[in-house]
């Protein structure tokens, strides 16, 4: 019973918010006088709306896989003859997608928290620099991302043969990311490549950390500041 509660409790809230959600739309729809793109546009160039939006999407999803499962829990209960390895399989598959879109939205849901970060004054500005650097970010995540899929095909290349972590390009790039943590086994790499192998770790290690991490942590909080 008290899980029936509050689970009654959560699904007011959410047709709360959405009834909500519903309204600002509404009146942002009223504003541009019922013209639905130029409103949507309004409304959604505010990330704080955009996020709402997300928030109430993952909230309406996981809503719809409990419902869904629970559903089907309750007819293969009915009906226990029915249950074969593959209605099992399915509904494990639809029961790990709705842990997924819960993970999801508690994450979402703890970025939330920035949109209250304003009650002094120095978090107001580090909120508005972060806010600012958000083109710079970008810009930097995507030469970030090119550098490591640069080195991972290098890897794969060159220690593809004899390191297993090099053996395709998804395990190439993890590999590629602990490096930056200092988690690689160097003399592997030299003893599958004596010249290269320390060319290729030491040339990614100067290349990320120390240039790449470098420029991210000095330019793009003092290009936002200055704007």
């Amino acid at each position: 019973w008290p899980r029936i509660v509050l689970e009654s409790i959560l699904g007011f809230f959410i047709l709360w918010y959405v009834f909500d959600e519903i309204l600002e739309l509404r009146n942002a729809l009223r504003t541009f006088r019922w013209h639905i793109w130029p409103a949507l546009k309004f409304h959604f160039s505010d990330a704080w709306n955009a996020l709402e939006f997300i928030i109430l999407s993952f909230l309406v999803g996981v809503t719809a896989l409990k419902i869904d499962n629970t559903t089907k829990v309750l007819e293969m209960l009915q009906n226990v003859e029915t249950i074969d390895a593959s209605r099992l399989q399915t509904l494990g598959f639809w029961a790990t997608q709705e842990s997924n879109v819960t993970g999801c939205l508690a994450l979402v849901l703890w970025i939330k928290i920035f949109r209250f970060i304003t009650i002094t004054l120095r978090l107001e500005r580090l909120f508005m620099s972060i806010w600012k650097a958000i083109p710079d970010l970008v810009t930097y995540f995507l030469i970030f991302g090119l550098w490591i899929f640069a080195f991972s095909v290098s890897g794969i290349v060159i220690f593809g043969n004899d390191v297993d972590m090099f053996v395709d390009m998804n395990w190439a790039m993890t590999y590629c990311l602990r490096v930056l943590f200092g988690d690689f086994d160097y003399e592997t790499l030299y003893w599958s490549n004596r010249y290269l192998g320390p060319i290729w770790i030491f040339g990614f290690m100067c290349s990320a950390v120390i240039i790449l991490l470098n420029f991210f942590v000095k330019s793009t909080p003092a290009n936002s500041l200055t704007r």
